[in-house]
């Protein structure tokens, strides 16, 4: 296991790598921009009733820019194993498809777990430099956090599904417009329990017909 898991590291190492890059480099800039804020008078004269401006544009990046690049990661993995034949060789050398899927799952799922880490300690640190009349709703925050693992959940699966086949241009357009759905979710649900429960059933229906189709398909 811990072989193929390399190789899929080796393979996918830059995006695995850039996506929580990414993140890294906006939150230090939102941070630094909260910190500068936080320093003028005006703002700490009238400090924000709720949520900070800053921690809504880091929720939106999260929620609106990261699920397409987990959707592109997921169906660049599958694409690759199918058009270089990678499944097809590996299976000779000892292994089986369950191991195989087993070991892209893992690199992806921990990418995205990186990147909401990521999320959650920008927010720390902004609650902690921005002042508040109201003290936030920790049951909110917490509903922040679950959606953005939810939804990126969801739309790496989307890729992992449609990756699977023939014609990149199709499948990697087609996953980007179904992600692009489950965010319109989001806008017109909000962060209820029923969005959470919509988006973590669409993301397990993937993974399983993922599953499926890995395992049944001839290769």
């Amino acid at each position: 296991m811990l072989t193929l898991i390399k190789r899929e590291l080796r393979e996918f190492g830059v995006i695995f790598i850039v996506a929580p890059l990414i993140l890294f480099f906006a939150f230090v800039i939102t941070i630094s921009a909260s910190t500068i804020i936080h320093n003028e008078v005006e703002y700490n004269k009238f400090p924000p009733l709720g949520l900070p401006e800053n921690m809504v544009t880091v929720f939106q990046f999260v929620v609106f820019l990261l699920p397409v690049i987990s959707t592109l990661f997921g169906a660049g993995q599958m694409y690759s194993d199918r058009n270089k034949k990678i499944s097809t060789f590996l299976v000779t050398l000892a292994t089986d498809r369950r191991r195989i899927l087993i070991a892209k799952l893992i690199i992806g799922v921990i990418s995205i777990l990186a990147s909401i880490c990521l999320f959650v300690i920008t927010d720390a640190v902004l609650l902690r430099i921005v002042p508040r009349l109201i003290p936030l709703d920790t049951g909110f925050i917490t509903r922040m956090i679950s959606l953005a693992l939810v939804l990126n959940l969801a739309g790496y699966s989307v890729g992992l599904s449609m990756g699977w086949g023939e014609g990149r241009l199709l499948r990697f357009v087609g996953s980007l417009l179904i992600t692009i759905l489950l965010m319109t979710i989001v806008i017109y649900k909000g962060l209820s329990l029923e969005t959470l429960s919509i988006l973590a059933i669409l993301a397990l229906a993937f993974f399983i017909r993922t599953w499926q189709r890995f395992m049944s398909t001839s290769l």
